[in-house]
Parts: C-alpha cells; structure tokens; sequence
C-alpha cells in the first residue's frame, strides 16, 4: 500500500474517532452540577395527588427562610401552609399536570421529583359571560382542561349546541329548554356545573290603587320582577317613572311622575317587557287661593279653585282635618281645627286625589326667633329616649349624640345617633328628616349598624310655647310625607370603638312605626 493511500485511511479514522465522541458527549447530558447552596428535594409526600384543596409536602435542603416558588408542570401559583429551610408545604394549584416538581429561591433552582396528578383531566370553569340570558343567547364558557376533543355541554340531559371547543375556551347557545343549571363535559368524562339566570317576563297581576294621580305612591303586584331593579324601569304609558321607593321580586312601590296620562302601565327589564295593564289618571284638585291670609283657630277659611270634585271629600291643614262648611267643584268653606298650626293645605277629592300644596299661615304661628331661644333638644323612640344640644346652621338643625355604654339606660354597648332637620324657609315646618343610627352590638363577628333616611313634608308642630315645641312624626300619612331608604352594606373602621363593623342597613317599618316625638326646650 502506498504511503498516500495509508495516510488517507487515517486521516478517514480519525474523522469518525472525532465524530464518536462529539456524539457520545451529547448523549444523556446529566443536570449541572448544583452549587452547595442551592435548594435540594429529598422527597415529595404523597407522590401522587388531586388538584385542589389537598396539601402536598415538600422535604429537603437549603429551601431558605423567604418563600419563592415551587414549580409545578403547567403551573407555578402557589398557596404556601409552611415554608422553612427543609419543608414546605402548600396547595396543588388546579392547573398542574403531571411531571416534575422543583423548589426555586435565590440560589438557584432544585432537582426536579416527579408527581402523578390523579386528576389532570378534571375541569375547571374560571368564567362564564353572560350569567343572566334569555333563549338563543350564545354564552361564553373560560376555563382550563376543556379538552382539544370536543366535549358536550347539557342541561338536564338535554344537549346545548355548541358553537366552539378549545382546551381553555366553549361557547354554546342557551335553548332555555330543560332548565338553567348547565354542566360541561370533556371528551374523559369529567365535568363542571354551573347555573345560568334566565331573564323572565316580568307580570303585572294588580295595581293599587287603579285609579291615582301625579305624585301618589302606587303598589305593583305580580311576579319575576326579580330582588333588586338593577336597571329595570316601570313605565306610565312611555313615561318612565324615577322615584322608587321599593322594589321586591312580587312587589314594587313607585311614586307616580308629573305629566302622565291614562293609559297602559308595563314594567321594562333592560332586554325584555311584560305584561301591560290600564290604569287611569284622577284629575288633580288644584288650589288656587285662600282666603282670608291670615286666620285664626276656629275661623272660617275660603278655598278656591278647581276640580275638587262635587262630592265632599277633606281638607288637611297641615296634616290636621279641618271641618267642611260648603263643597263644590270650585269652591270649599273649611274652620281651621284645634291644635292646628301653620302649613300647607291640602285638598283630598272623593277618589282620592291630592290637590297642589297651598302655605298658609295663622296668626299663631311660632317665630323663627323665638325657637333660635331654645338650645336642647329630647327625641324619644330613636334607640331610646336621648337629651341633648344641637347647632343651627343656616335651615339645617344638626344634632349628633354618643352614649357610652356605661351610661343609663345601660344595654352594654356604645352607640351614636346623627340627625338632621331640614325647616322649610322662613317656618318652622320640616321639610326633610334624616336618622343616622348606630348601635356597637354583636352581630356575628361584627357589631352593627342601621341607618334610617327619611324624607318629611310639613311634619307638624304639635305645641309651641316659648319655651318648648314639639314636633311628633307618625305614619298618620306615610304616602305622603314619609319615605324609607336603603343602602349598600360593607366594611367601616369607628374611630370610637378601635374596630371594624359591619355596615347592615335597614328599611323602616312604616306600618308599625312607633311616634318620633322631637321637643325643643
């Protein structure tokens, strides 16, 4: 053999000698080396597990004090129990698959341990879009372990269409045929359930009164108006109310808005209508002067107008029936009754109707100077029977009252009142009337606190000297003047108590209201 042919022969050798261990060195790479720091796993308990609530255990080395993360295969959101330098323990987030596990901090990541996932497959559903739906409505399902296979969507075995599968996303049509709790399958069987709201017609069963006027508060009666209105209206003809003063899912109470005519009455949810019922509209008395301007207890007082009706009906002088004299469609001769004092007079025809409020004044009537004499005030049958000053600011009487618990009469408990009084200008007539009202008593693991708004229109001053006058508020017509408000609950901190409470709030029971005596002295 030549030399050139053996040179060639070598030179071909130790190409493939090069090419051998070039391959070798890539085969079955170990992990690098890890530094005397960085965190080890020496086992994992249990080895295998279920998403969820259950609590895996991790044992090992130089995990450190400060909690990192643990790596999950297809998760690293943690719920950390326990975290020290050689155990950790936490919750298997529900979107881990089975695989390795592995513990990072500062110094590096660990060795990784396997951990068999039971239930891999299991579904979870993280939204769904919308909640509330009417047939036909395509709703959108979010979630994890859907399936690339498409699986099926049910609602009391009956079988939804679906319009879309991927692993984290379905979207079907609500039929709305066999009920609203909805449960997802995916193609291993496992499921999710789930309940869909559907929006019902709303039905009107009965108006009371059927017959009423602008500014009369009604009662609605029928079903599926649902707890709270929530953006539904009820609707006077095309004329949408805007005073509500209650809104149940069988009962609603709503003041009657100015303008409105005969015709159909209807409740509208956003996105459906009901039923329509008829209603009709009384014509309103009006006023339209009195004479004489100033009388006297027991004196004859001429009231015209119009569309008083020609049967005798009432006349209220602030809020206190008055004897009737003469009645006629456009003319009524009332006597101002005992214990009356200045106001607005009011005309109730026959069917009902209230006629435009008319001030009046008697020659009686206590001053504005003479009760900016007065400086204390008693209020009975708010929490108790409270003695105490306020401030006049302007026509606003402002009082606030804190009883320490240690104070007669002794329930045990803290608790604050706020008022407000609203006089109309240039009397001594309220015009709005607020309770703020709060009591530190257990309620659960908080105390509780209950407010009360109620709006007034010439509540009336029940006795006047100069040195005292006394406003009583009843529930005589609570139609009229009276209204009660509620408010959203939550979480508020009392400077006072050092604590958190809880913020319940109350509606004001109108039909069993205990007199609100109020005396100025």
């Amino acid at each position: 053999m030549s030399t050139k042919l053996i040179h060639r022969y070598l030179a071909i050798n130790i190409f493939i000698v090069i090419i051998a261990i070039i391959l070798f060195s890539c085969k079955d790479k170990p992990n690098p080396v890890q530094s005397a720091d960085s965190p080890e796993i020496y086992k994992i308990t249990p080895d295998s597990i279920n998403t969820g609530n259950n609590l895996l255990t991790i044992t090992g080395k130089n995990f450190g004090i400060k909690q990192y993360k643990v790596n999950f295969n297809g998760d690293t959101s943690n719920i950390f129990k326990t975290w020290t330098d050689t155990l950790i323990t936490l919750t298997v987030p529900i979107r881990a698959l089975s695989g390795n596990v592995s513990v990072t901090n500062s110094s590096g990541t660990s060795n990784g341990v396997y951990l068999k996932i039971l239930n891999e497959n299991q579904v979870y559903v993280i939204s769904i879009s919308p909640i509330n739906v009417l047939p036909n409505d395509t709703v959108t399902v979010t979630g994890i372990h859907f399936g690339n296979t498409q699986g099926k969507v049910e609602s009391n075995k009956n079988k939804e269409k679906i319009v879309l599968w991927t692993d984290t996303l379905v979207k079907f049509i609500y039929s709305g045929l066999s009920g609203e709790n909805i449960i997802i399958y995916n193609s291993f069987n496992y499921f999710y359930g789930f309940y869909l709201k559907e929006i019902r017609s709303p039905q009107i069963s009965l108006i009371a009164p059927s017959k009423f006027s602008p500014g009369m508060i009604i009662s609605i009666y029928g079903q599926n108006f649902d707890s709270s209105r929530a953006g539904s209206t009820v609707e006077f003809n095309d004329l949408k109310a805007t005073d509500y003063l209650y809104w149940g899912t069988n009962m609603i109470k709503v003041r009657v808005p100015d303008n409105v005519t005969s015709g159909f009455l209807t409740i509208r949810k956003p996105r459906i209508s009901g039923n329509k019922i008829e209603y009709e509209i009384l014509t309103t008395p009006v006023i339209d002067n009195i004479t004489p301007q100033l009388a006297n207890i027991g004196d004859k007082i001429i009231i015209r107008g119009k569309n008083f009706g020609n049967t005798s009906s009432s006349v209220l002088i602030n809020w206190r029936p008055s004897t009737i004299v003469t009645w006629s469609d456009n003319l009524i001769e009332a006597l101002i009754p005992d214990s009356c004092t200045c106001g607005d007079v009011y005309v109730i025809s026959s069917d009902s109707a209230f006629s435009n409020p008319f001030e009046y004044k008697l020659s009686s009537c206590a001053s504005r100077a003479e009760f900016n004499k007065l400086n204390r005030v008693r209020i009975e049958n708010v929490g108790g029977i409270i003695d105490t000053t306020y401030k006049i600011i302007n026509d606003t009487i402002k009082i606030f009252y804190y009883k320490p618990g240690s104070v007669s009469p002794d329930d045990g408990f803290n608790w604050t009142i706020d008022i407000y009084l609203v006089l109309k200008s240039g009397s001594l007539n309220l015009k709005h009337f607020q309770v703020g009202f709060s009591r530190f008593t257990s309620c659960s693991q908080f105390t509780c606190y209950n407010r009360y708004l109620i709006e007034g229109i010439d509540i009336p001053l029940n006795s006047f000297s100069t040195s005292k006058f006394t406003y009583i508020i009843d529930n005589q017509y609570p139609e009229k003047f009276i209204r009660a408000t509620t408010e959203s609950g939550g979480i508020d901190f009392d400077p006072k108590q050092g604590q958190y409470f809880y913020i319940t709030h109350g509606v004001y029971n109108l039909n069993n209201m205990a007199p609100i005596i109020i005396t100025f002295y």
